[in-house]
């Protein structure tokens, strides 16, 4: 049996070794005792008195490292002490947190994402008198105005498609329509533009209204 510092370590006649056991002791033997010393990546820890926690650290667990800090990502926590950041570093992702929007996605990332469930919401959209709107599936959808009165009349996309599935256009009145040899068709179209042919006994329309369908 040895003594260090008030413990005693005695042989265990079962197993062979050594157990250290504290009988008794004092205030000053628990004061001279060795402080925790915490594990490396290549050595193991040394057992002892915990460390005394630093003012502000009352959250915060005592690591394996004889360290009070935030529990890592490895070690089972979140590896962050707000909530943007947490949900950085457990998703991984730079397009985490700003000043307005705690949390959000780019639209390429909300694309994946919805991709990933069959469908989702709009990612892209220019909501003016000529625009579009762009869904997270790859559905677009496109509209604008015309006042031209010639009779054919290019209107070129806001955005192309890769595919385009319809155009629709509708005539808006004039004065000068007699009714008794007129037309409005759409022709030339492709996935960049279409034209809008318009004719009435040698006049053009007032102008049309059109929207389209197609996929990104």
């Amino acid at each position: 049996m040895s003594i260090r510092k008030g413990i005693f370590k005695v042989r265990n006649t079962a197993t062979g070794e050594k157990d250290e056991v504290m009988l008794k002791t004092t205030i000053e033997q628990v004061d001279d005792l060795d402080k925790l010393t915490g594990a490396t990546a290549n050595a193991p820890g040394v057992w002892g008195l915990a460390p005394a926690p630093t003012k502000g650290s009352q959250s915060l667990p005592l690591c394996g490292d004889a360290t009070y800090k935030v529990l890592p990502v490895e070690g089972g926590g979140t590896g962050a002490n707000t909530v943007a950041a947490a949900v950085q570093a457990l998703l991984g992702s730079a397009a985490v947190g700003s000043s307005t929007k705690s949390i959000y996605y780019d639209g390429e990332t909300l694309k994946a994402c919805a991709d990933s469930i069959g469908g989702g919401g709009i990612v892209a959209a220019l909501l003016e008198q000529n625009g579009y709107v762009k869904f997270a599936n790859g559905l677009i959808l496109q509209w604008g105005n015309s006042n031209a009165a010639n009779r054919d009349t290019m209107v070129t996309f806001p955005i192309a498609f890769s595919v385009l599935y319809s155009v629709v256009g509708v005539p808006k009145s004039s004065s000068n329509l007699s009714g008794s040899n007129s037309n409005f068709g759409i022709k030339s179209q492709n996935n960049k533009s279409f034209v809008a042919n318009m004719y009435d006994n040698g006049n053009g329309y007032a102008g049309f209204n059109w929207c389209a369908f197609g996929k990104a």
